[in-house]
């Protein structure tokens, strides 16, 4: 089992080069952010002497306004937006085209095309099912694996037999992979705290018993909520807001929706940090609450050691790099130990340390960065543990 990284804009330095990050097996390419000449040169460099596993991601369930270069790949429907989602003929056309593009690519496996609902219903998830496997029958014959993605909406997994409805539809096809791509609305850089969750980790859990291989695309450090549930896989990106997926999460206008800002990752918190908050926890006499478990990384020394040579030089790219090696080794880790010991273990120290910070009235920089979620994932995990399932 390993972790995916989900290519954004210019991120092929992220896994190539001397700062480069560790830890991740596989790569989710992004036709948003590059053409497929682009992508075809990038895989060539990806290649040379790396063994990822490569996906190619078609990124139909794009919001309309923020479509980058995807209507440069010849499989992108100009009518996506007012096309009939039940014309086999349209389907047909699309797949056939992409099939095409990532032979030519020479990927090691696709998701299968998969638009944004108005709303999802069984019948939205029945036509998955079916796009998934004409994609399948394209690709017989080929190396190419079949990847079925799968786009659902947290709002609507209110009762824990929304999962198994959508578990139930998307395994009559028995497929070996899926890519899960969940929709929520939480702003950028706030960790969700949606009961609901207990409900997606109940259709991560049903997919993996099933024997479908789940990949949890746009994670933050949720990703451990996934692994305690038992997904296979789990993707992340460099870019905070990446790290979502929402229709409206490429708005600029939102408040400090696109901004990017640089944090430092903290395991014993459970948690993203400025660079005040740091140096408050240290100052208050608590400086073992920094450093815990993956977030004590090559790029995190690297960071302290900036902060004290050139304390004025931004760090938001070894923020990217902090956080997505701690991403990356902790996947592995909870992969190949006992998930739910450990993120129980992790959880209840981090609630413990939380409140030491508000007893203490150690004030971060953002007033909502308290820990408040820290508790309710507690819950998650007792309510997981319960379901009859």
């Amino acid at each position: 089992m390993s972790a995916y990284l989900q290519m954004g804009n210019d991120s092929n330095n992220l896994v190539l080069g001397p700062s480069k990050i560790s830890g991740f097996s596989g790569l989710i390419l992004s036709p948003v952010n590059e053409s497929q000449q682009d992508l075809t040169v990038g895989i060539k460099k990806l290649r040379e002497n790396n063994s990822f596993d490569i996906i190619f991601d078609p990124q139909l369930y794009c919001p309309q306004f923020e479509r980058g270069q995807l209507g440069s790949h010849a499989y992108f429907p100009e009518d996506l937006d007012t096309a009939d989602y039940s014309s086999d003929g349209w389907w047909n056309k699309i797949i056939n085209k992409l099939v095409e593009e990532v032979t030519l690519l020479e990927v090691d496996a696709v998701c299968s095309p998969a638009p944004l609902p108005k709303k999802y219903t069984a019948d939205y998830y029945s036509k998955i099912v079916e796009i998934y496997s004409k994609m399948s029958g394209a690709l017989n014959g080929s190396s190419i694996r079949p990847v079925m993605t799968v786009c659902a909406a947290l709002k609507d997994l209110a009762q824990v037999e929304d999962a198994l409805q959508i578990a139930s539809i998307i395994t009559t096809c028995s497929p070996n992979s899926v890519y899960l791509v969940i929709e929520s609305e939480v702003e950028p850089r706030r960790e969700i705290s949606d009961p609901n969750m207990v409900n997606l980790m109940a259709l991560v859990s049903l997919l993996e018993k099933s024997g479908c291989q789940t990949i949890v695309s746009h994670c933050s450090s949720d990703m451990i909520l996934m692994k305690f549930a038992g997904a296979s896989h789990c993707a992340s990106g460099k870019f905070f807001n990446l790290r979502r997926f929402t229709r409206s999460r490429f708005d600029e206008l939102q408040d400090e929706g696109g901004r990017q800002i640089a944090y430092w990752f903290e395991n014993n918190l459970m948690g993203f940090l400025r660079r005040a908050d740091l140096a408050r926890i240290g100052q208050a006499g608590h400086a073992e609450f920094i450093g815990g478990e993956n977030s004590s990384n090559k790029f995190s020394e690297e960071i302290i050691n900036q902060f004290r040579s050139e304390p004025k030089k931004p760090w938001l790219a070894l923020s990217w790099r902090q956080y997505l090696n701690w991403f990356a080794a902790t996947e592995n880790q909870l992969s190949e130990t006992n998930a739910q010991t450990i993120v129980k273990s992790w959880l209840k120290d981090a609630e413990i340390r939380w409140k030491q910070i508000s007893d203490e009235e150690i004030l971060l920089d953002e007033e909502r960065n308290n820990g408040s979620w820290i508790r309710p994932w507690r819950q998650f995990l007792g309510d997981f543990s319960k379901l009859p399932i």
